[in-house]
């Protein structure tokens, strides 16, 4: 007999719609296996952008790759490009070639800069169309009609890579690759999922619940527990709509693109995909 038999379905539903998901997750297969499979469907939509910096890259934001009118880019924030240099920024891209993390490796990422605004703090790259094609990483498709139905018991879902999980160590010297080589990988799979809750919206601008403690994190991991201390580095990656009503991953939707958060003030910003939407427009009418 499993615990769900000993509670009635209200009871269940209350717990996931409260977001009460210690009990929930501890005891249910289900909705473990869920947000796993959820996570490592939303990873795949996004890259740690770099700026290459006396031959070495530093990490400077996300990326969101979007498909959209038959265009190829990859999405972040206008404060994550501000280097007068920007034909220097570049992603690194895990290989499909093999799933041993350490022996991974990786693709990169060939980036063209088109435009940024600050006023909506958005910039776009373009990209190859087969980009993505050797990699585990694959593009969002974007439509015109495109958008994001947010209910009652719509969940959030953010990911990227905090602050406190950029590090990592340069070459030795110019023979030694082995630290600057592996701390890149590193980087690569260790971006958060963050599962969490819809505040409000306004101007096409998402408030979404950032509390400190986060509940998963990389690919492939199980479920843990860890602390984002800054949400420095998530700046440009996607955030996804759910539902733990149904439980479905063919319904995670995307939202927008996340562009700022602090965690000690309990607080995330999400600019509305119709925002991305429009800024894309303009990009492909006069770029």
């Amino acid at each position: 007999m499993s615990w769900r038999d000993g509670i009635s379905n209200l009871k269940y539903d209350e717990l996931i719609q409260g977001f009460h998901l210690n009990f929930a997750l501890k005891h249910s297969k289900t909705v473990a296996e869920y947000r796993q499979r959820v996570g490592n469907t939303v990873l795949s939509k996004q890259a740690k952008l770099f700026h290459i910096e006396y031959n070495h890259p530093v990490a400077s934001g996300s990326v969101t790759f979007i498909k959209y009118k038959g265009y190829y880019f990859a999405v972040t924030n206008e404060h994550c490009v501000r280097k007068k240099d920007v034909e220097n920024y570049t992603v690194y891209v895990p290989s499909k070639k093999t799933d041993e993390r350490l022996d991974n490796q990786r693709i990169e990422v060939k980036l063209n800069f088109l435009h940024a605004d600050n006023d909506i703090d958005l910039a776009v790259f373009q990209v190859d169309s087969d980009a993505l094609k050797d990699t585990k990483r694959s593009f969002i498709d974007l439509f015109p009609t495109s958008f994001a139905n947010i209910k009652e018991e719509t969940q959030i879902i953010l990911i990227g890579v905090p602050g406190e999980r950029l590090e990592y160590l340069y070459p030795k010297g110019e023979d030694d690759e082995d630290d600057y080589t592996q701390g890149i990988e590193t980087i690569m799979y260790n971006h958060i999922t963050y599962f969490t809750t819809h505040e409000g919206v306004e101007e096409n601008v998402h408030q979404i619940s950032f509390d400190p403690q986060q509940t998963a994190f990389g690919e492939g991991t199980e479920e843990t527990k860890a602390f984002v201390q800054s949400a420095k580095g998530m700046s440009g990656s996607p955030a996804f709509i759910h539902s733990y009503l149904t439980l479905n991953i063919n319904q995670v939707r995307f939202l927008g693109i996340t562009s700022n958060a602090d965690p000690q003030y309990g607080r995330a910003y999400v600019i509305d995909l119709c925002e991305v939407i429009e800024f894309l427009d303009n990009v492909i009418e006069n770029v």
